[in-house]
C-alpha cells in the first residue's frame, strides 16, 4: 500500500499524536510515523524531527511507502511556511486529517487550518476532520 498522511492542527491537545500511534499506525499496514515536533512531548522515545527540516521530512516520507506524519501545535506554522516554499510538496501527501474537539479555542484553529491548507492549494477532498474529544458541554449539532 503507498500511503502519505498528516495528522495536523493549529491548536494543541486535540488528539493528534494519539490518532497517528493508536488509530492509524495500527491499521495501515508497516507504516512509519514521523513526528514533526520540537516543544511537546508525547511521553515516547520516538525520533522528533522539526519542520525547519523539511528536506528531512520528505525524505523520510519518500522512503517509506506508508508514511503517517504528525505535525505538532508547535511546529505546523513552519511546516506549511516551508510547503509554501517548497512548490508542489502538498502533493506529495494524500490525505490531511485535522482532529478537533468541540471547544471554541480548538474550533477556531482547526478552521484556521483549514483555511491555510486550502491557501496552500490542498484539494478539498484531500482534507478529513475528525471530531476527537466528547464533552457533554457542547451539543454534536453546534
Amino acid at each position: 500500500m503507498y500511503l502519505k498522511i498528516a495528522v495536523m492542527n493549529n491548536s494543541g491537545n486535540v488528539g493528534k499524536s494519539m490518532i497517528c500511534d493508536n488509530l492509524f499506525k495500527t491499521r495501515i499496514e508497516n507504516a512509519e510515523v514521523i513526528k514533526i515536533e520540537t516543544i511537546n512531548s508525547d511521553s515516547t522515545m520516538d525520533e522528533k524531527i522539526s519542520a525547519k527540516n523539511i528536506k528531512r521530512v520528505f525524505d523520510l516520507i519518500d522512503t517509506t511507502d506508508a508514511a503517517i506524519i504528525d505535525v505538532g501545535a508547535s511546529n505546523i506554522e513552519t511546516f506549511m511556511e516551508n510547503m509554501e516554499k517548497t512548490k508542489g510538496s502538498h502533493e506529495d501527501i494524500d490525505f490531511y486529517f485535522i482532529p478537533t474537539s468541540p471547544k471554541p479555542k480548538q474550533q477556531k484553529d482547526t478552521i484556521r487550518t483549514v483555511d491555510n491548507l486550502i491557501e496552500l492549494g490542498v484539494e478539498k477532498d484531500k482534507i478529513k476532520l475528525i471530531f476527537n474529544f466528547y464533552d457533554p458541554d457542547y451539543p454534536i449539532e453546534d
